[in-house]
């Protein structure tokens, strides 16, 4: 019988209780080579768990090979013997696995904390091993040069030694010293009866000579004491000198630190110097505020746990002060050197200039000064001569343009119209690149009849020279037209203050007044209820007064027509005068100030950004110590 296959379970042997990849038969039977967790036993099992609701007593399972073939494809899926609680027993498996290799984690952990304490206590008595071997040195070398002392002293024999090599007690001088005199003395007695004078007077010299004994003894135990006190300095000597040490290594990782900090600070002062140099760099000495503190300013001196910390800040302090003076000294030099530099080069400009009028003076047809400015000197001049005639061969074939003056004339007129011949062909230029659609919005707004293109962009040619150039009444520089409104001596007194307040060409103030409350407010949202004229009528308290000579928005209007395409700019030393000038003349300003000078930098990042990464490297190279950033 033929039976579809479901399509959940195991393809491999019919077990809806795991995948195929989880099967266990699935490589010949073979035991998985990390845990084995995935084999089954090969024979029957001996023993299986009963149902939820029958009895805790165990029943053996027939093998597989005794299960009948009709239940082996049944319902929707394959009924063979299940592994029960598989994942169960897999993870227990693998959490055991895992717990033993914690566990010899541990282990080796512990073992080696072990080994490392083992071998720091090895260590430590290797090195009181060797303290003791030293000190039995010195004490072998002191008692060598004890004994060589009291050799010359010729007191080896009189002092005696104990077990543990120390001199005898003063005790034990001084009982042997009072049995010997009451030794000396019973003798005496004895004698005494013989009455023999001879003999008391030789015990009391030896009397005499016992004392001087007993002094000199005296004197040596002084020596010895003083011994005694070297030998215990030299052992204190031996166990300062691991301290010694240290202090040397310490002393030398500090000069190694201000040795770094120095190379940093001439580094710094070779950057500082170079940003002084590079040309067009208008900025100063850098300020650099004292160091603020919490007890500035206090009488009572005051004692903290830093105060070597805080000499050796204060000495980088001031060396960092010194290089900077040394730095500004520098700065200060360069500067005077470059203005030097920049005097002479403007004379030498000067000069130039001067050369070249002196040159443009000259005719056309000769290099050879006039007779009239400058007599001939008496004599003649080969070279002269030879350079007259070169020059005057090389001018000979001079064309001249139709409408244009050669540039060495003598009046200014000439030069001024030869200028405005040069604008007004690099306008028909211009225009020309227009077609008719593009030069009709340019004739309406200049007030020219429209009708052919060459007549148009001639005319608007000729327009804009009479704005920019103006007429030859104006007053100009460099032939542009550049002038104050002060200087113009028809011009009303109300336009030559920028700053005058010009009362409005209409009589009617409380009607405009009305028309701009009622056009601002619904713009915003606002609902204002009507405004009548007697309501404005108190807030003006005076009057019409034509006869006062306050200039009005007309007349304004009229003198900024007759300056049109002009540019009209306030000055920024007087506020209260305006001028005039040519487009040229401005560009060519603003060119010169800002964008052809060397001190200004094009920069298309944002003031946050450039101060966000000045103070990085601000922060980075520890100026902070020196003076606090501002954030503000």
């Amino acid at each position: 019988m033929v039976v579809v296959r479901p399509t959940s379970g195991c393809f491999n042997c019919g077990s809806m209780n795991h995948w195929v990849r989880d099967c266990p038969t699935r490589f010949g039977g073979q035991r998985h080579s990390a845990t084995g967790a995935n084999a089954v036993p090969t024979g029957p099992p001996l023993l299986a768990l009963s149902a939820p609701n029958a009895s805790s007593s165990f029943e053996p399972v027939p093998p597989r090979s005794h299960i009948s073939q009709s239940n082996v494809f049944s319902g929707q899926g394959y009924q063979a013997n299940g592994r029960v609680g598989w994942w169960k027993v897999n993870q227990e498996r693998l959490d055991a696995c895992y717990n033993h290799y914690l566990e010899d984690r541990r282990k080796e952990a512990k073992r080696k904390e072990e080994e490392a304490a083992a071998q720091r206590l090895k260590e430590e008595e290797d090195r009181k091993s060797e303290w003791k071997r030293e000190l039995e040195l010195l004490e072998l070398e002191m008692g060598a040069r004890l004994d060589k002392k009291l050799e010359a002293l010729g007191l080896q024999n009189k002092v005696s030694k104990s077990g543990d090599g120390e001199l005898n007690s003063r005790d034990d001088q001084l009982s042997r010293l009072i049995k010997e005199n009451e030794e000396l003395k019973s003798k005496l007695r004895s004698e005494a009866d013989r009455g023999d004078d001879n003999m008391v007077v030789r015990l009391q010299r030896e009397l005499v000579e016992l004392r001087q004994q007993f002094s000199g003894n005296q004197c040596e135990s002084d020596e010895i004491f003083a011994l005694k006190k070297e030998i215990e300095e030299l052992r204190g000597t031996a166990l300062i000198k691991t301290n010694f040490e240290n202090e040397i290594a310490g002393l030398r990782k500090e000069v190694g630190l201000l040795r770094d900090s120095s190379q940093r600070a001439e580094e710094e002062v070779k950057v500082w110097k170079n940003e002084a140099l590079r040309p067009g760099n208008k900025r100063g000495s850098v300020v650099v505020d004292t160091l603020e503190c919490s007890n500035r300013g206090t009488s009572k001196p005051r004692w903290t746990d830093n105060v070597r910390q805080a000499d050796k800040w204060r000495t980088e302090y001031r060396n960092l002060q010194d290089l900077q003076r040394s730095s500004d000294t520098e700065v200060a030099m360069l500067k005077e050197r470059r203005a030097e530099a920049e005097k002479r080069r403007m004379e030498a400009e000067l000069q130039v200039k001067q050369l070249q009028e002196q040159l443009s003076k000259l005719t056309a047809e000769g290099g050879a000064p006039r007779v009239d400015t400058e007599p001939a000197a008496g004599g003649t001049n080969l070279k002269e001569r030879l350079e007259a005639v070169a020059l005057r061969s090389a001018k000979k074939g001079m064309k001249a343009t139709p409408g244009r003056v050669t540039l060495r004339s003598e009046s200014d007129e000439t030069r001024v119209i030869n200028e405005c011949f040069s604008f007004v062909e690099g306008e028909k230029k211009k225009l020309r690149t227009l077609k008719k659609a593009g030069l009709e919005p340019l004739c309406k707004e200049a007030g020219i009849k429209l009708g052919k293109v060459s007549d148009m962009v001639n005319k608007l040619a000729e327009y804009r020279a009479i704005n920019c150039l103006g007429s030859l009444g104006k007053k100009r520089v460099g032939g542009h037209v550049c002038f104050r409104l002060n200087d113009v001596k028809d011009a009303p007194v109300c336009i030559r203050n920028n700053r005058n307040v010009v009362r409005p060409s209409r009589r009617d103030v409380v009607g405009r007044l009305r028309a701009q409350i009622s056009s601002s407010f619904p713009d915003l949202g606002f609902k204002v209820p009507e405004v009548r004229r007697g309501d404005l009528a108190v807030c003006m308290n005076e009057v019409w007064r034509g006869d006062l000579g306050v200039c009005n928005e007309d007349e304004v209007i009229t003198w900024t027509k007759k300056v049109e395409g002009l540019v009209r700019t306030p000055i920024d030393h007087n506020p209260g005068d305006t001028l005039v000038c040519c487009p040229v003349k401005y560009s060519e300003g603003m060119r010169q100030l800002f964008l052809d000078n060397d001190g200004f930098v094009e920069c298309d990042e944002s003031e946050e950004s450039l101060l966000a990464a000045t103070r990085a490297a601000y922060l980075e190279r520890n100026f902070d110590r020196l003076a606090r950033w501002d954030i503000r």
